[in-house]
């Protein structure tokens, strides 16, 4: 049983959604680099038929990474300990909580969530797939009908994925004056350029200041908050092609 005090600390960080906006980021862009990493890994190994020796663990790896499991440690006993969850478990599941914490939520999160639990089944339903064969792997290396369903599979998830990757800057595009939301973004711009664009604050969240209004906002919040230690990360960042060093996942 859950002591109340701690019940209450838990309920009180999770329900702060400028936070949840911060941790649905960083979890979208793990989960963005492991989606395209599958991706790498269908064209390689599914390519010709028979697959390599190395295809199913490959797959299987990434498709728990990004959905969960048991760690694989001797000696220990499975318990609700061993399991941990993968980055797109945990990117829908604070889609969750932001709901649960919303009563009156904007329809671009509604989508943004929908589009989250999509991608979410069809990864679920990839690594099954893979798990269901696992016995008779040997077997299914050859067969052309692994090669077809589990490209199908990969190719559903990619499109719900792709769904994510629109409906995000649409979500964030209200988030243009919220400080701690702005800085998370700009310490990301470096994965946030990779996906979409390096002007991505202007051109694809379509905010409606510049870039030099967006960090005089900035410097002005932080005095404001008595936060001048994050002042040289601001500046530092302010410039062009520039990442912070401590911009840690």
């Amino acid at each position: 049983m859950q002591m109340e005090g701690s019940n209450q600390h838990f309920n009180a960080y999770y329900q702060d959604n400028t936070l949840l906006i911060q941790f649905i980021v960083a979890e979208f862009i793990q989960t963005y680099q492991l989606t395209n990493h599958l991706k790498l890994l269908v064209q390689k190994h599914l390519s010709s038929i028979p697959t390599t020796d190395t295809a199913f663990p490959a797959l299987f790896q990434v498709l728990e990474q990004l959905v969960g499991g048991l760690f694989q440690q001797e000696g220990l006993s499975l318990s609700i300990s061993s399991w941990y969850k993968g980055s797109l478990t945990k990117l829908k599941e604070y889609c969750d909580q932001f709901l649960r914490n919303s009563q009156d939520v904007h329809k671009q999160f509604i989508y943004f969530h929908t589009a989250v639990h999509r991608a979410w089944l069809s990864a679920v339903q990839n690594l099954e797939f893979l798990q269901s064969l696992q016995p008779t792997y040997a077997q299914a290396q050859k067969s052309t009908f692994f090669h077809l369903s589990f490209k199908r599979s990969f190719e559903t998830l990619q499109i719900h994925f792709n769904q994510v990757i629109q409906r995000l800057p649409r979500l964030l595009q209200a988030y243009w004056n919220n400080e701690n939301i702005v800085l998370c973004l700009l310490r990301k711009k470096i994965h946030l350029s990779e996906i979409y664009g390096s002007d991505f604050l202007i051109s694809c969240f379509k905010w409606s200041v510049s870039l030099e209004q967006i960090f005089c906002s900035l410097t002005q919040h932080y005095q404001v908050r008595g936060f001048e230690s994050l002042l040289p990360m601001i500046q530092q960042l302010s410039a062009p092609h520039e990442v912070y060093a401590h911009d840690a996942y």
